[in-house]
């Protein structure tokens, strides 16, 4: 039995045929698999924007409001990930120019609350100083900026 599957709006169209599926995208190239991988693949495709959401939702959206919370402290704060690395880095950039003893101890507990929430990351603070010094740590341009708090003169020269 075959069935064909075309989507009016979508670029992409599905041939079924007796346990094959045939993919065409709108480039034209034609992917042909069984259909165990076509559902494999839709599936992996379900759970990267899931997994997308919740990074974003939960890991960022923490790391954002302890930034406000810590506001008086926190000039910006970036996400940066390296395949040498293999997990998540979290810059945070001081207000004070020199090592922050308080900030240090909250740091502390917001990586403890992010490891119970299953986010595993590596914390690092930064005095604050030139915009450049970031580039010493790791690269500001290829990193999320979570936070920056445009009031003070700092490392701050995103906005």
């Amino acid at each position: 039995m075959s069935t064909s599957i075309s989507a009016t709006k979508g670029p992409i169209q599905l041939h079924y045929d007796a346990g094959q599926v045939v993919v065409t995208p709108e480039d034209q190239d034609r992917f042909v698999m069984v259909s165990r991988q076509a559902v494999s693949a839709c599936q992996n495709a379900l759970a990267g924007e899931r997994f997308l959401k919740q990074f974003k939702d939960d890991f960022l959206g923490q790391l954002h409001n302890w930034c406000l919370e810590q506001h008086g402290l926190v000039d910006q704060c970036y996400v940066s990930f390296s395949h040498t690395w293999g997990y998540i880095k979290v810059f945070v950039v001081a207000k004070s120019a020199k090592f922050d003893f308080a900030l240090s101890d909250s740091i502390a507990d917001l990586e403890a609350k992010l490891l119970d929430l299953d986010w595993p990351c590596d914390i690092l603070q930064i005095a604050s100083g030139a915009p450049e010094e970031l580039q010493v740590f790791f690269n500001p341009e290829q990193s999320i900026q979570v936070f920056t708090d445009g009031n003070t003169g700092g490392a701050s020269s995103k906005s």
